[in-house]
């Protein structure tokens, strides 16, 4: 039998990389949460991604993640344990 965890919903988060978000901060957001993954080590378990703009700049940095299709607006640093939390939950 194999145990290769084929069925499980990959688990991940997005990050806006548009310009909008980019100006509120939204890459140093993204690489905190990347340290925070790789610090709590779940790289395992939780993807980071960039995307393209979601066209909602002026409430940026915009995060989203999956599976459940969550969106945070406004993300701060403040922001990034609760974001890990939720999607290892989901």
């Amino acid at each position: 039998m194999d145990n290769d965890n084929s069925d499980k919903e990959l688990k991940y988060i997005v990050v806006c990389g548009g310009d909008g978000c980019s100006s509120f901060g939204g890459r140093v957001i993204r690489d905190q949460i990347e340290n925070a993954i790789k610090d709590n080590g779940y790289e395992e378990q939780i993807e980071i991604k960039d995307s393209i703009c979601n066209s909602l700049c002026f409430q940026g940095p915009i995060v989203k993640t999956g599976p459940k299709n969550r969106t945070y607006k406004d993300v701060t640093q403040d922001d990034i344990p609760t974001i890990i939390n939720k999607t290892l939950e989901d």
